[in-house]
């Protein structure tokens, strides 16, 4: 077998390929093969017998995900072991702590690249993905464009969905980080249960040669005892080998800042300043600054690059002519309770939430979603976020079953333009207004259809006044 090509998608066969038929939850490639096949390709890797022409190389391998992964690694010449790679998984916390490792390592002269839920960026490249972990052709594929330009170092966020499906097969990872664990994902379509949840995060640290493990979190035993890679900890307490210490939060501007000290192990204590709000500010920070100080940045770089990290849609602020306005993709119960729990600190008049739930994913989460928000905000806009092809009011439905009465004004606004516009002319100086789960897509599925929706662009419109 020689083949010049290898995919996935029966669309992008053609003579030279080696075409892997995977088994997805909405189809299933083995029912593609005469397709790819039509197209010039002879070369199929299977799980079962599929009907082609006799001049079709045919290989049956139990698993053709964990075959695709290993093949695409060699394919591009194994590219992740000429880079640095920092693999990152945990429930909430990958792309806040991937971005401050990317900037540190920027400040540090080592140039980072990172793939995860904003796409995949290095040295001015952008690539969007359509999962926060791509399949392992795409992966393997921008390892190897980064190695090509001079790229030194990866963060990679590694999703529960990527572990479970053998996207990073074929990779071993410098560092696995565990950044928090908490219930989430669990639908026919992602985890059957928390426990295989769980399990599948702790995969990558059999696949790293050294981890580093948030020593808060109630599941850091969990995760240390799964590990097959020398562990390192970091958190608040004395136990930790990384620390965070004297952590404060402040207002300065239109930011809203976290602090704290970082004590190593070895060498000087530094203060670190975070433009990201609340607890997650001091452990997306922290856990970077550890993972960073280990791989050799000095502290210089530790303070420049913590407080340049933002990520786009997280925690991410405007001032609308003295309202704050804060773009967050909380999506679950816990994230949102976080979200709240930071906002709580600095003082706010009043906290005016715009909100939905996806079609099509977890209905479990709708009324706890509808519980959290009313329970914490003045007033709560229901809305759309992601229907997909379920009605609006159905997924709102699900939503008011779990609020509760009390201080909380509740409106149902299903355009969810319409309704940021609302929370904008309600609010006054001195409150701030959460949009809660879009965070940095630029869409609005509905159908089917990805229609262009950009927060950011209706929050310019209302501060310009074309609203």
């Amino acid at each position: 077998m020689n083949c010049t090509d290898i995919c996935l998608d029966s669309r992008a066969a053609r003579k030279g390929s080696l075409f892997f038929c995977i088994r997805g939850h909405n189809d299933d490639g083995h029912a593609h093969v005469r397709e790819a096949y039509d197209a010039g390709c002879r070369d199929f890797c299977v799980e079962r017998d599929v009907s082609l022409p006799e001049d079709a190389n045919v290989i049956i391998c139990p698993d053709t995900r964990a075959a695709l992964a290993e093949k695409a690694a060699e394919f591009f010449g194994y590219p992740a072991r000429s880079l640095i790679t920092v693999g990152i998984t945990g429930t909430k916390g990958k792309t806040g702590t991937a971005e401050c490792i990317a900037s540190i390592l920027n400040s540090a002269g080592i140039e980072c690249g990172v793939i995860g839920t904003l796409g995949i960026r290095y040295k001015g490249n952008r690539l969007p993905i359509p999962n926060t972990t791509p399949d392992p052709i795409t992966l393997n594929k921008a390892l190897a464009q980064m190695v090509k330009i001079g790229v030194k170092a990866v963060a990679v966020e590694v999703s529960s969905q990527a572990l479970k499906e053998e996207r990073t097969g074929g990779i071993e990872f410098d560092i696995g980080v565990f950044t928090n664990f908490s219930p989430d994902h669990i639908s026919g379509s992602e985890h059957a249960s928390v426990g295989e949840y769980k399990e599948c995060k702790a995969r990558l640290f059999s696949r790293c040669r050294t981890g580093f493990f948030n020593a808060d979190d109630p599941q850091y035993e969990y995760f240390v005892k799964k590990a097959r890679c020398v562990p390192y900890s970091y958190g608040t307490g004395a136990g930790a080998l990384y620390r965070a210490d004297g952590a404060r939060y402040f207002r300065k501007g239109a930011g809203l800042f976290s602090e704290f000290t970082f004590v190593p192990p070895h060498g000087d204590q530094i203060r670190i300043i975070s433009p990201v709000p609340g607890p997650a500010g001091i452990f997306n920070s922290l856990c970077a600054c550890s993972v960073c100080s280990f791989l050799g940045a000095d502290g210089a770089s530790l303070a420049r690059g913590a407080i340049n990290a933002r990520a786009e849609g997280r925690f991410e602020l405007f001032d609308v002519n003295g309202v704050y306005v804060m773009i967050d993709y909380a999506h679950n119960e816990i994230s949102v309770q976080n979200l709240f729990a930071t906002v709580a600190l600095y003082g706010f008049a009043r906290v005016i939430a715009v909100f939905g739930c996806g079609g099509e994913r977890s209905r479990q989460r709708r009324a706890a979603m509808g519980k959290t928000v009313s329970e914490n905000a003045d007033i709560c806009i229901v809305t759309e976020d992601n229907p997909r092809g379920e009605p609006v009011e159905s997924i709102n439905a699900d939503i008011m079953a779990g609020m509760k009465s009390g201080k909380c004004e509740t409106v149902f606004i299903n355009d969810r333009r319409d309704a940021i516009v609302y929370a904008l002319s309600v609010a006054e100086r001195g409150d701030i207004v959460l949009l809660i789960g879009k965070g940095h897509e630029r869409y609005m599925e509905k159908n089917g259809i990805k229609m262009p929706f950009s927060e950011v662009d209706i929050i310019k419109e209302i501060k310009g006044g074309k609203v």
